[in-house]
């Protein structure tokens, strides 16, 4: 299902650098409840961004989910040694790189052209492989940087959602994500005796919580 684009009331706000506690969590070696959760939560974060990317890369549906398995595997197995310095790149950046040089890799190892496949948004192509995957040197795209934003966004409405009663979301979901004005969302819920106030109601309690989520995946993931 294609995402649904934040309504222009809706502020995401990505700040441009914050603490990656959760890789700092994710660093420790696994088998505790909270790291079991904690790892399932970045995997269904970054899982959606990263099967985009590979499928935008020119992969296929198989091709592309077993890139995005390495790219985890890769990832869980490097935790351990792994130290990320946000000093040198944001979290956002690094996650594309990895992903990049996994694309890249598959790729090589199909004998395909890599030439096409690796030229930069800015349409100077990098001819060299060894450059191509140079891990401090790539820069995430126009694509991907929506992308990880809207991953974010869509994951805080998610939260939020389980914070507040059901009809509440859903007049949130059909006002602000959806676009209908409050005349039309009250026409819509006519049946449940909903009024403009409710609407208003709603839309404040449930954007309070969407940003308060969102800060809080912010500084658990890093951005």
């Amino acid at each position: 299902m294609d995402s649904i684009p934040p309504h222009p009331i809706e502020k995401t706000g990505l700040s441009p650098a914050t603490r990656p506690s959760l890789l700092a969590r994710l660093h420790q070696p696994g088998g505790d409840t909270r790291w079991e959760q904690d790892w399932r939560e970045f995997h269904d974060l970054y899982q959606p961004l990263l099967l985009r990317f590979a499928r935008r890369e020119g992969l296929d549906e198989e091709q592309a989910k077993d890139v995005v398995q390495e790219i985890f595997v890769g990832i869980s197995k490097s935790l351990p040694e792994f130290n990320y310095d946000p000093a040198r790149c944001r979290f956002k950046t690094w996650l594309y790189r990895v992903a990049k040089n996994k694309v890249v890799g598959h790729r090589r190892r199909q004998r395909c052209q890599l030439p096409e496949l690796l030229a930069d948004t800015g349409g100077s192509a990098v001819t060299r492989p060894e450059n191509l995957a140079d891990t401090f040197t790539l820069e995430p795209d126009a694509a991907w940087n929506a992308d990880f934003e809207m991953g974010l966004l869509e994951a805080a409405r998610r939260h939020a959602g389980r914070r507040v009663n059901v009809m509440n979301f859903r007049l949130y979901l059909y006002h602000v994500v959806q676009g209908h004005d409050v005349d039309a969302t009250v026409a819509a819920f006519r049946e449940s005796g909903v009024t403009a106030a409710q609407v208003h109601l709603a839309k404040s309690r449930v954007l309070k919580l969407v940003k308060e989520e969102l800060e809080r995946l912010q500084e658990k993931h890093g951005e």
